[in-house]
């Protein structure tokens, strides 16, 4: 495992770990040692969770842009009651922020909370 993906691992919502950890265990703990490896290689954990590329992309900089946030949150060093109310969202979606539950924010909300907390987001293209 590169440094890397063990940033990202570390960094992954609980649903997110666990998906990753059925699929360890469906294409590496399950393999018989005579097989061989299965034939398709993920770039990336979100590519292994996403059904296109397209939707990996999406998975990824949600992630991103929350990890982001939660960050300058703890930074700020407020509690969720001062998150939820700089944020401008309810206590159970600030929680599910904290948390990084990637599946409970769409990118769009993910950029008004940048903004409420004065953020801009900016987004750059790479190549694969």
């Amino acid at each position: 495992m590169t440094k890397h993906s063990a940033e990202l691992e570390a960094k992954m919502s609980p649903e997110a770990r666990a998906r990753s950890d059925a699929l360890h265990r469906k294409y590496v703990t399950e393999m018989p040692l005579n097989d061989s490896p299965p034939s398709k290689a993920y770039a990336s954990v979100w590519d292994a969770l996403s059904d296109s590329a397209a939707e990996a992309a999406i998975l990824k900089v949600r992630s991103e842009l929350m990890q982001q946030l939660a960050t300058l949150i703890q930074e700020r060093g407020w509690a969720g009651a001062e998150a939820v109310r700089h944020s401008g969202i309810d206590p159970s979606r600030a929680d599910d922020l904290l948390r990084g539950r990637v599946s409970s924010f769409t990118l769009d909300a993910l950029v008004n909370i940048a903004a409420e907390l004065g953020q801009q987001v900016r987004v750059c293209l790479e190549s694969r």
